[in-house]
C-alpha cells in the first residue's frame, strides 16, 4: 500500500463553496482508481491523506 501524507496552506482565492466541490470531486476520480483519503481543513491549512493500493503516486 502507498499512502501520501502532506499539509498545504489554502489560497486565499479559495473560498468554503470550493471545499464541497473539491471533495465531490476528488470522491469521484479516487473511487475510480481505488484511492482512499481524508481532508482536514483549519486555521487556512489543509492536511491530506491518501492511500491505495496502486502506484498513481
Amino acid at each position: 500500500m502507498y499512502r501520501i501524507i502532506y499539509s498545504s496552506l489554502r489560497n486565499p482565492q479559495f473560498m468554503a463553496k470550493d471545499i464541497a466541490f473539491m471533495l465531490k470531486s476528488a470522491e469521484e476520480n479516487n473511487k475510480k482508481v481505488g484511492i482512499s483519503g481524508l481532508l482536514l481543513f483549519g486555521n487556512n491549512q489543509f492536511l491530506q491523506v491518501f492511500e491505495g493500493f496502486v502506484d498513481l503516486f
